[in-house]
């Protein structure tokens, strides 16, 4: 029998249903997959395009021949066009047999229409065939719970049996599923479990589809009940410790902890144990909680029971410990975990040593320091001042020196707070003596020491008439600071250190023909970027180019400069595709979008801002790049990384370049340069990524989604303002993507799919912004403030452009994950161009080029050099090597 041939009025169905009912465009389609074969891309373009009177002719002179499997790929695209779908499964049961899948995609694809009569024909000449099944039953128990019609889902249970297949408990399980789906509508499954379970034997997974249900709703009072069921029917068993987890996120979730507990101690008495995944997601509650009595009693029954955490399950534990002052909990989990396999790294010690300043413990803070620095993990430049002020108030001048003296030898930049907490402690220990000496070497490294220090200095030294002196020859020496109350910027980078508005070079040797060498070279390495809209200022012809303050999606090199910083892309494989293969300090394979944006507009790329080839000729020409790694609105954002530019340390660069340029062209002329200069702004995910997701951080739990949005867009706007101060006037911000599709918010969620919570932070974001820049481009005099959201761009990238793999990294770390980074130990995908991720973080050079593409369109971006309007401001380029690299790399692994 051919399907539907008794029944002639089905062909016309969907002349009677209005074409909103059928909700054209919820599924995929031909257009929106990958990898579709040329044979079903003719058919799903004639049941598309073509007129409902000529799809049959048209199929039949297409040339091609239906096979079952082609049936079954095209139907599987056909979704949305349910009465050609018909005509073209009619059209090829006449010329072929099709198998039990095909038949149970037509039967699904009319359900999930609610063509629910033509669904019913379907299925009644599927079982003339004879290929019903089970799956088939569960597809339209699927539909119909779809569509709200639970009763009709429980009557279609109800007759299985007249159709051959048994209403048994794996049919049972099926249905309550679908209907527990729903939102609401657990009560509704339950209802029908409790008709049913006399006559069909319910086993764990049915309990664990209730409890799920249970769960999803919040009903802890439900979830007990159905548990207590579950353990007299099917007892305890290490198999249903899935229903066991769920009972407990529920319970913990309704806030009964300590029922959760009692309960977590009987199914580990009764050898039930549960997965490390299981105690991570509840530990990640407490810690949000700043529960931290609770996530000790959990973390002590874990690792009772055996199960070995992680670093990144440490970190968050001994940060949640150290945010309450619990310290002896805190050391407790350091001196342990390395005997569990975790290795205690920077970030770790630097939380601790941070707890300790903080709650003042002398003693602890010299022997933490040692211990620091006796396994190579550094504290950074806030905590050893934090300590050095601590230190000198607790009366240990010493430990204090040898702090001092630490940092002062491994360049542990900045010092300006350090230095100055170090003089004023010892000043007030009466060590004037001391503090002229450690001045005179502050001075003669050109650590700056502020105004108000020096205040206070004086007034020490001239209590006394013999002291008078010594202060005199250091005023002498040269240490009234540059800004009254605050210190110049200090960078560290490999062998020049960023000071102020100057650079030096540290001699070896300090002699007056090294001085003279030094201050020549000053003037020769440090050039503030300048964009010009190809104008000439005192002879000198400016291109146009831009500046780019952002994250690592835009540097191009900056960390590479860092020495400490975490945030790094040194290593192999990063850049393979670029230029000469090596790696250049770029987040991917290739390009950024950046590059890219600038090779299509006609502008230059501009090197990063610590680039020891960076010019003066090669500014004024290329512009420069301030983007940072790890880098985010807030100064906090990041932390993790030990060294990276935030936003408000890329701008005091910025500052400082400005006093350059001016002493290079001249005030007015500089001033004119700047108000005509372009500029970008492109950061934001890592203040969420790498903070306020991260329980380790304080942020994640000081807000709620609001709050925080609120101190971000403060922040921002805060720092937008300053830059209009510094006659920044042609600004585009960037918004951001769907941060939460990227692989490691994908591996870190329990199903693999984007992050929705977090896709929506994103999208808050780019609401915020939008508002607040519109707001400033308003209030601001001559502000020409411009938000560029790429949400959508990102996000058709994702879904519609055709990748193969748009989920995991191309660089992983073989089948560990995640993977924070790339290394040469890593395996690499075969084919680059076609994976949207290069690693858990960033796009590849292929998703990247497809992205910017998208951008210029939508945006509007013309090619600078072409008589058209002049072009919104861009993306910025970047580059250190001003070759194009290839726009499609190459596909072999390396």
């Amino acid at each position: 029998m051919k399907p539907f041939e008794e029944h002639p009025t089905i062909p016309n169905i969907t002349k009677e249903i209005p074409i909103n009912a059928l909700l054209p465009r919820q599924f995929p389609t031909h257009l929106d997959v990958p990898n579709i074969s040329p044979s079903a891309t003719i058919i799903c373009e004639i049941l598309t395009r073509a007129s409902p009177q000529d799809i049959e002719s048209k199929l039949s002179s297409s040339g091609v021949t239906p096979t079952s499997s082609l049936v079954e790929e095209i139907l599987k695209l056909s979704y949305n066009n349910p009465s050609s779908a018909i005509k073209f499964f009619r059209w090829a049961t006449n010329t072929c047999h099709l198998l039990d899948k095909a038949w149970n995609l037509m039967v699904d694809l009319l359900g999930k229409n609610q063509l629910f009569d033509p669904m019913w024909d379907a299925i009644r000449s599927m079982k003339q065939e004879g290929n019903l099944s089970l799956d088939t039953f569960v597809s339209v128990f699927g539909s119909y719970c779809m569509a709200s019609r639970f009763s009709e889902a429980i009557m279609t249970f109800n007759v299985m049996d007249k159709y051959s297949i048994d209403s048994d408990v794996v049919a049972l399980n099926s249905l309550l599923t679908a209907i527990c789906r729903e939102p609401h509508q657990t009560i509704k499954a339950f209802e029908f479990y409790e008709e049913v379970k006399t006559k069909i034997q319910p086993d764990g997974d049915t309990f664990a589809i209730l409890l799920e249900g249970w769960e999803k709703e919040g009903n802890t009072a439900r979830a007990k009940t159905t548990f207590g069921e579950m353990i007299i029917r099917c007892g305890w068993d290490p198999a249903n410790a899935i229903a066991y987890e769920t009972l407990l996120i529920t319970l913990i979730r309704g806030s009964l902890e300590e029922e959760a507990i009692k309960f977590l101690k009987v199914m580990i008495g009764e050898k039930c144990l549960l997965g490390l995944k299981f105690f991570s997601n509840v530990l990640d509650i407490f810690i949000k909680r700043n529960d931290v009595i609770h996530a000790v009693s959990i973390w002590d029954m874990m690792v009772g029971s055996g199960l070995l955490p992680n670093l990144v399950m440490y970190d968050a534990m001994i940060g949640a410990l150290c945010n309450n002052n619990d310290i002896d909990n805190a050391i407790r989990l350091l001196d342990e975990m390395v005997y569990h396999g975790a290795f205690p790294d920077s970030f770790t010690y630097n939380m601790i040593f941070q707890c300790l300043i903080k709650n003042k413990k002398i003693q602890d803070i010299g022997k933490c320091f040692i211990e620091m620095i006796k396994n190579e993990c550094p504290p950074t430049h806030s905590n050893c001042a934090a300590a050095i002020s601590v230190l000198l108030d607790g009366d240990d001048p010493e430990a204090a020196l040898q702090i001092w003296d630490y940092m002062v030898e491994d360049r542990n930049i900045p010092l300006e707070g350090a230095a100055n907490a170090l003089l004023l402690g010892l000043c007030d220990l009466g060590r004037l003596s001391e503090v002229k000496r450690l001045a005179m070497d502050m001075i003669d490294q050109r650590i700056n020491i502020f105004e108000l220090t020096m205040a206070k200095l004086k007034t020490a030294f001239y209590h006394g008439s013999k002291n008078r002196d010594k202060f005199d020859s250091l005023e002498r020496r040269g240490a009234i600071p540059t800004a009254a109350g605050r210190g110049p910027l200090t960078i560290k980078s490999e062998k020049r250190e960023f000071v102020g508005t100057r650079v030096q070079v540290l001699p070896t040797l300090r002699t007056k023909k090294n001085e003279n060498i030094m201050r020549m070279t000053i003037m020769k390495i440090l050039i503030i970027t300048i964009f010009v809209l190809g104008f000439a200022i005192d002879g000198y012809n400016c291109k146009l180019v831009q500046f780019i303050f952002g994250d690592s999606l835009s540097d191009v090199g900056n960390n590479r400069y860092l020495s400490r910083s975490l945030a790094q892309a040194n290593l192999p494989f990063y850049g393979i595709d670029f230029g000469n293969g090596l790696p250049n300090g770029r987040f991917t394979n290739g390009r950024t979008v950046a590059d890219i944006i600038g090779d299509k507009t006609g502008l230059p790329r501009p090197p990063a801002f610590l680039d020891p080839s960076l010019t003066e000729d090669v500014i004024l020409n290329n512009g420069v790049n301030y983007a940072s790694g790890g880098g985010g609105i807030l100064n906090e954002t990041g932390s993790l990384f030990i060294q990276r530019f935030s936003l408000y340390k890329q701008i005091e660069l910025f500052q400082g370049t400005q006093e350059m340029i001016k002493k290079k062209i001249g005030k007015e002329a500089a001033e004119k340069f700047f108000q005509e200069a372009r500029y970008v702004v492109a950061l934001g995910s890592n203040d969420f990524i790498n903070n306020y997701l991260m329980p380790v951080y304080t942020d994640s739990y000081k807000y709620n989604d609001q709050t925080f949005m609120d101190y971000l867009m403060e922040t921002l706007g805060d720092q937008l303002t300053i830059l209009h101060g510094l006659g920044v006037r042609q600004l585009m911000v960037f918004g951001l993507g769907p941060m939460g599709c990227i692989p490691l918010q994908r591996v870190l969620s329990t199903t693999g799919d984007c992050r929705d919570s977090t896709n929506t932070l994103a999208l808050n974001f780019n609401k915020a912004g939008s508002k607040l820049i519109d707001g400033l481009s308003k209030k601001l005099p001559n502000a020409s403030y411009q938000f560029g959201d790429s949400y959508d761009v990102v996000n058709d990238v994702i879904y519609k452009d055709r990748f193969s793999n748009t989920d995991s990294p191309c660089c992983s770390f073989w089948k560990i994950r995640p993977a924070l980074t790339c290394t040469p130990a890593s395996s690499l995908c075969k084919d680059r161009s076609k994976y949207l991720f290069w690693d858990e973080y960033h796009p590849s050079d292929k998703a990247n080029e497809l992205i910017a593409n998208s951008l210029i369109k939508k945006f509007g971006f013309h090619n600078v050099n072409d008589p058209s309007p002049s072009p919104s401001p861009t993306e910025a380029p970047s580059s250190e090597d001003p070759s194009p690299s290839p726009a499609d790399p190459p596909s072999t692994n390396n």
